[in-house]
């Protein structure tokens, strides 16, 4: 029987053979590469993940084990990678976004206990001094001494960095209680860091806030000056009134705030301002909640403004 190569028949049996000879050639392609490919994958964390486990046996468990992780609504995968070191625990690396818009990498470990193992920065271009605290001791030590029941702890002048951190390892315990059938309760929120106790203004330490105050009227009764000081990264300034007999603060009006607009600006609402009346050097003072640096950046005007007063 002579085939008709021109008939439509013919032209598709010989295209199945062709899908069915390419698909049988990636799978086979696939087979000798993938093992490479995630070799290579491993090969590249592996000087990382050693910085926790030295000398350890490494295997790339993320296709197996990412599936255990279950988002909430409008939650993003955190989770980059989920290492176990072998006879030792398990290693996730991490990212998420704190108050630089870049956001960092970092990587915890859980030891096979259930047990911190290891805490270390991947990559991070937070605030020095402020959010690079939550890379640094003593937050390390502290997170050293947790176990995947643990939420993360917080950080006065932190919080907005602290917090990412804690999203993404939420992720890493989920996984990795599920992993090891460890219950703990999945809805607990981390504590809110414990506020400093407050000091008289006069011993308070502003110098990190380079606070300046000039002199724009004094009729002997009532004291003016333009004043600015460092806040979170901008510079914030406010005129401060001061009463000259007494050496209390009339009035505070910020005049331009250069922090972070719905975070620090808490702290220059009008309510906010109202307790600084009446107050003098022996005053303390609390910052208000979220808004630490914007806080003590007014203390700082304030206090320099006093202090010129008593001269």
């Amino acid at each position: 029987m002579k085939i008709d190569k021109t008939s439509g028949v013919y032209k598709a049996c010989m295209l199945g053979i062709l899908c069915a000879v390419c698909g049988i050639l990636l799978s086979t392609v696939n087979a000798i590469t993938a093992p490479i490919i995630q070799e290579n994958a491993l090969a590249s964390v592996k000087s990382s993940l050693e910085q926790i486990y030295p000398g350890a046996t490494f295997t790339d468990v993320t296709e197996d084990k990412i599936g255990l992780l279950e988002l909430k609504d409008g939650e993003d995968n955190l989770i980059d990678g989920i290492y176990n070191a072998e006879g030792k625990g398990t290693i996730f690396t991490l990212h998420s976004t704190g108050y630089n818009a870049d956001g960092f990498k970092f990587m915890i470990a859980y030891n096979n206990d259930g047990s911190v193992g290891g805490y270390s920065v991947l990559e991070q271009a937070e605030t020095a001094g402020k959010g690079d605290k939550a890379f640094k001791d003593p937050y390390v030590s502290d997170v050293l001494k947790l176990t995947s029941s643990d939420t993360m702890p917080l950080i006065t002048g932190a919080t907005i960095t602290t917090t990412a951190v804690g999203k993404a390892v939420d992720q890493a315990r989920q996984v990795f209680n599920k992993m090891n059938n460890i219950s703990y309760d999945e809805n607990a929120t981390a504590t809110p860091a414990p506020k400093a106790e407050p000091v008289a203004l006069g011993k308070e330490d502003f110098k990190d806030n380079k606070a300046e105050c000039s002199e724009t009227s004094n009729d002997g009764t009532t004291a003016v000056y333009a004043c600015k000081a460092h806040g979170f990264e901008g510079i914030n300034e406010a005129t401060v009134t001061v009463d000259v007999a007494s050496k209390s603060v009339k009035s505070i009006e910020v005049t331009k705030f250069g922090d972070t607009e719905s975070v620090g600006d808490q702290a220059t609402k009008a309510a906010e301002l109202e307790k600084y009346k009446g107050v003098t050097l022996e005053s303390k003072v609390d910052s208000t909640t979220g808004a630490t640096f914007t806080s003590t950046s007014l203390r700082a005007m304030i206090t320099t403004a006093l202090q010129a007063a008593t001269k």
